[in-house]
């Protein structure tokens, strides 16, 4: 994500058992998810939400989750950055919870085609999600990875 320039917590530890990221609050700086937030039904939630309130970078989440193949992303998982000693909101947290990428392998399933359908609704988006598409379809030893970013860069390509 890093090389994408999508904030992401840098992962301090990495094995086959787990992944440890740095801590990304402070004594100023506190994670609010999304779930506790009351800003959208957390039970019933979709892209639009996710797009009404993060704009672009839920747009990266939206094309992240899409190419990891990362299925699980519900609304305790993501969220927002809060002034600790104000409340007020300070921007999306950055993007962490990837313990179920791979979850989808293949380049026919609906992380994949409503990734490409929203790219599609939007330039901004369809600009991004080919940014992003080609430097992990050229720069990632993943071959999964590889193959989801390439199907969604050729079909934004046509």
């Amino acid at each position: 994500l890093r090389l994408c320039n999508i904030p992401s917590p840098k992962v301090i530890h990495y094995s086959e058992d787990a992944i440890i990221i740095e801590n990304f609050t402070s004594k100023d700086v506190m994670f609010e998810a999304a779930d506790v937030s009351g800003r959208f039904n957390p039970d019933n939630f979709n892209e639009a939400d996710i797009l009404k309130l993060f704009h672009l970078k839920g747009f990266h989440m939206i094309l992240t989750d899409a190419i990891f193949g990362n299925g699980d992303r519900h609304a305790g998982n993501f969220g927002y950055l809060r002034d600790a000693n104000t409340g007020k909101y300070l921007s999306m947290a950055p993007l962490f919870d990837f313990d179920h990428a791979l979850d989808a392998k293949g380049t026919t399933d609906n992380l994949l085609l409503d990734a490409i359908d929203i790219s599609k609704s939007n330039k901004q988006y369809q600009q991004e999600a080919i940014r992003i598409s080609a430097i992990i379809a050229n720069k990632t030893s993943n071959e999964v990875f590889r193959k989801r970013a390439s199907y969604i860069l050729n079909h934004l390509k046509e």
